[in-house]
Formats: structure tokens, sequence, C-alpha cells
């Protein structure tokens, strides 16, 4: 009987640890618009995140493809990694946001969660010229890409 016990709490701890962070997604979403709710009583939270490290990719392909890598911490595994990307402005400068959502009634861990995302910059149809990339407010780095 003791052991049918420890069996039932072994199951109940199981099941209590993934339904407190299933709402944490498989990657992030990537967007031109905040998915989050506008008002008061929306029912999400949107939170900074660390960023590590970053790394701009261009892969020569045809049409030439651009990519940011980023590595850095969600505040807790339940929050969802969510990227919000501007086409480039008049000063050729491409904005980008990193954020962590997550939902106000989900009860979490306390607890920092790595992760790495790869972002595609979308440059189709853009013109020739040097690019600056800004993550979060920050300077990444530059390119050059030749516009088709």
């Amino acid at each position: 009987m003791n052991r049918i016990n420890n069996y039932f709490k072994l199951i109940m701890l199981v099941t209590l640890l993934v339904s407190a962070c299933s709402s944490a997604g498989d990657g992030a979403e990537q967007t031109n618009e905040p998915n989050v709710p506008d008002g008061e009583g929306g029912g999400f939270g949107v939170s900074n995140v660390i960023i590590n490290s970053t790394e701009i990719l261009i892969m020569e392909s045809y049409p030439i493809q651009v990519a940011l890598i980023v590595s850095g911490e969600l505040p807790t595994p339940c929050h969802v990694l969510q990227t919000i990307i501007n086409d480039p402005d008049e000063q050729n400068r491409i904005l980008i946001e990193v954020l962590g959502v997550i939902d106000d009634e989900t009860v979490c861990t306390q607890v920092m969660e790595p992760f790495e995302e790869r972002i595609g910059i979308p440059m189709q149809g853009s013109p020739d010229g040097v690019y600056e990339i800004w993550l979060n407010g920050e300077l990444v780095g530059d390119f050059s890409y030749p516009g088709g």
C-alpha cells in the first residue's frame, strides 16, 4: 500500500509540474505587432529578457538571406519568447524587439530559462545599402545588403 501511495504522489507531482509550464510553447513567435491584449485586465504580462549574445548571419543564397542569432534568458520557463521585427526605416535601421510574454494567471517556478533563437530578417525588395540592426534599443551591428 505504501508503494502505491508513493506512485500516486509521484504522478501528482509530475502532473503539477507539467501543467505549471504548459503555456511555454515550442519557440518564438515572430510578428510585426505585439501579441498582447490592449487595455486593462488583458490577462498577459510582458517582460524584458536578458540578452547574452548576438550574431548577424548573411547566407549567400539567392535571394540573400539575413538572420540574427540571439541567446539570452527568459524570466521564467513559462514565458513565451516573442519577437517584433520592423521593416527598415528611412535611415536603414531595422528595429527588433525580443520580449517574454506570460499569461497573468500562470503560476511558474521563478528561475531564469535560457534560450537561443534564430530571427529571420525579411529583406526581399529592399534596396542596396548598409543596414543597421537594433535589438531592444541597442545597436547590434550592420551589414551590406545587395538588393534585388
